[in-house]
């Protein structure tokens, strides 16, 4: 694009970054001063290419003016866990320290005003100004920033090209986010940059994302349906359906189902999961136990929905679950008196509960430990029967299904099968 005789290219590889950043919009920045709209700086924002299917998920279909009045949209792209790139190229001159106590008075307001101002902020903001102690830019100079989550980036050019070198890198996330907020946030300095981002974005199709859409549709596992998504009890996010399959064991030669079960798991799960299977097959995943260990053992939320095909008591249903878990603690050497006390209170839920066909367990597996639920149906209660405080117990409820010697080989090939197409 070409803004006011400023030329911003498609893509750029910026200070701090080893990642070719692509070209979002542009636009200038200007205030009214005596009825005259005077131009200051023309503006170009770029985003790791990454940001866009990420973008597409909540965006997609809408259009540039629907995107330009939302201040979500802008914020995503602001907070989002990807990289991006400012480039503020000067249209008048203008010295370091105008620019300098200008953004810091307007990042300092409107951190007060969310209550996140706090002594790492102040020293941040120190650090900020004196990077600009000293420097003065005429026109056709550029001050350039590289916001990953982490820190800020800060770089200097005579021109519109890349330095070598970074003048400061500042570690603070509040301050990188604050930054690229103060140019296109709620009350951003260039409405302009808003109004390309928006038009440009709004015209990008994602093909990805009506596969996705397919992928992520609903599941029937022997009459018993698993919806693309679901709300545990006491939840107010959806959690997507990775896969469904049955248990089932030989019994005098003849294998008999007694359960369907649904594993969903929170979106935020592909991404992490791509970061180490991306672009494997089907069958790799179905081999890699360390692939479903992750989806065990990672710092995101979980659901199981275990529905009856056959009908079950609930004393037989917790002990043979405990008695798996035990063993398996045992195996590891990590079984003691907390996991010894949450195994009771893990059988203590399951007392005087009986389930016939079509009933279900419902499980929500967190970083803090297990929720567990029952209905009759396929409806989701609105509160739970048991919440027992003990990571371990439900990783190793989980890993019960889907982990070495899950009893659910058909759910884990179904995890494998879909997700290996959503992690292309």
């Amino acid at each position: 694009m070409e803004v006011e005789g400023v030329t911003f290219s498609s893509n750029v590889k910026p200070v701090g970054s080893d990642k070719q950043l692509i070209l979002g919009g542009a636009g200038v920045r200007g205030l009214e001063v005596d009825g005259k709209f005077i131009k200051f700086t023309a503006i170009g924002i770029y985003l790791e290419e990454d940001v866009l299917p990420y973008l597409a998920l909540k965006w997609k279909n809408k259009t540039a003016e629907e995107l330009g009045t939302a201040e979500e949209f802008f914020m995503d792209i602001v907070t989002c866990p990807y990289e991006k790139y400012t480039r503020v190229t000067l249209i008048l001159p203008l010295s370091g320290t105008q620019y300098s106590e200008k953004v810091s008075e307007g990042c300092k307001a409107a951190w007060e005003a969310a209550g996140i101002y706090g002594e790492a902020e102040d020293q941040a903001l120190e650090q900020f100004k004196a990077v600009f102690n000293n420097h003065n830019f005429p026109p056709g100079s550029s001050i350039q920033f590289t916001h990953s989550p982490a820190s800020l980036v800060i770089a200097f050019s005579k021109d519109s090209s890349i330095p070598e070198k970074a003048v400061d890198v500042i570690e603070n996330s509040v301050l990188s986010q604050g930054i690229l907020a103060s140019i296109i946030g709620k009350n951003g300095v260039s409405p302009l940059a808003k109004a390309s981002i928006a038009e440009r974005l709004s015209t990008l199709y994602f093909p990805e994302l009506d596969r996705l859409a397919i992928l992520l549709s609903g599941m029937e596992v022997d009459g018993i349906s698993f919806s693309a998504t679901i709300q545990p009890p006491g939840y107010k996010k959806e959690f997507l359906l990775g896969g469904a399959g049955f248990r089932g064991l030989e019994i005098e030669g003849k294998f008999r189902k007694f359960t369907t079960i649904g594993i969903y798991m929170e979106k935020s799960i592909i991404s992490h999961l791509a970061l180490t299977w991306k672009g494997k097959a089907t069958k790799e995943l179905n081999n890699a136990l360390g692939f479903f260990m992750d989806i065990v053992t990672c710092h995101y939320e979980k659901f199981a929905k275990v529905s009856m095909i056959a009908p079950l008591s609930g004393t037989q249903y917790s002990e043979k679950v405990s008695e798996n878990c035990q063993a398996a603690w045992e195996a590891a050497g990590i079984y003691g008196e907390a996991e010894a006390k949450a195994l009771e209170a893990f059988k203590a839920a399951f007392k005087d509960q009986n389930f016939p066909p079509g009933s279900s367990i419902l499980f929500t597996v967190s970083p803090a430990g297990l929720v567990i639920a029952f209905t009759k149906d396929s409806s989701i209660p609105e509160k739970a029967t048991a919440v027992i405080d003990n990571r371990v117990l439900g990783e190793a409820v989980l890993a019960s299904m889907i982990g070495e010697n899950g009893v659910s080989p058909s759910a884990k090939a179904s995890l494998a099968d879909r997700l290996s197409q959503l992690l292309q």
